[in-house]
């Protein structure tokens, strides 16, 4: 037997959905000043640790700043691309993140001029 359909379907939540749309929307929310608080911090604590002059802490504090906003445009630019078919089901949302911000963190590291000790 067939139900009649009511156009008020769309409005009721399925299972599991509720979830991850509540979640999405405190991760929105909250992630964005959660990860600035800590770079603000971070920033303080190193500055105090290493005994910086004003003028060095005011230029740590800008190249951090700068360094932050860098890697956020680069991150959101990456998952908007990540967000594309050629993306297994497997790996669509956190997993290719995950890797992605992975593979980037190696990047930046090799700029730091690391050397192996063999």
């Amino acid at each position: 037997m067939k139900r009649p359909a009511s156009s008020d379907e769309s409005s009721v939540p399925r299972p599991g959905n509720w979830c991850s749309s509540a979640f999405s929307a405190i991760r929105a929310a909250v992630l964005p000043m959660a990860t600035f608080n800590s770079a603000v911090l971070g920033v303080m604590l190193l500055t105090a640790t290493q005994g910086f002059s004003w003028v060095q802490t005011m230029g740590f504090a800008l190249g951090s700043g700068v360094g932050y906003m860098m890697a956020v445009v680069i991150v959101t630019e990456g998952q908007r691309k990540l967000r594309s078919r050629s993306v297994p089901a497997a790996f669509k949302g956190l997993p290719v993140t995950l890797l992605y911000i992975g593979i980037l963190s190696l990047a930046i590291y090799g700029f730091t001029g690391h050397r192996p000790s063999i």
